[in-house]
């Protein structure tokens, strides 16, 4: 008779082939200790609140000094440095671009910023 010496349990239930169900997720205090880089602080406006003038120069000025500094760096690696986003840099590089103080070669992510 099939199942003799076994549990009723385990002789009527049959076993699934397959891979093991995967661990949840580690908590975010986990995560952060495994060496992950913290985000950045989020800005004190509200959403969708334009950046006063004294703000964006202050910004374009840092960002400006940053690259004259350290020439060659992505925006990704320039945002890490001064503690922002890279969506925080995007309007100071382009005025930096267009008034000529700094230039970029390279597409997409690849594009680096150098100092004139």
């Amino acid at each position: 008779m099939r199942g003799e010496g076994q549990p009723a349990a385990a002789a009527a239930a049959p076993r699934k082939a397959g891979r093991a169900k995967a661990a949840p997720p580690a908590p975010p205090e986990v995560k952060k200790a495994a060496g992950r880089p913290a985000r950045a602080a989020k800005p004190t406006r509200k959403k969708g609140e334009k950046r006063s003038k004294e703000e964006l120069a202050a910004m374009t000025q840092k960002v400006l000094e940053h690259i004259r500094a350290n020439s060659g760096q992505g925006v990704e690696q320039i945002a890490k440095d001064l503690g922002t986003t890279t969506k925080e840099l995007t309007l100071p590089i382009r005025k930096l671009l267009v008034e000529k103080k700094i230039t970029s070669k390279g597409e997409k992510r690849a594009t680096k910023y150098f100092s004139r």
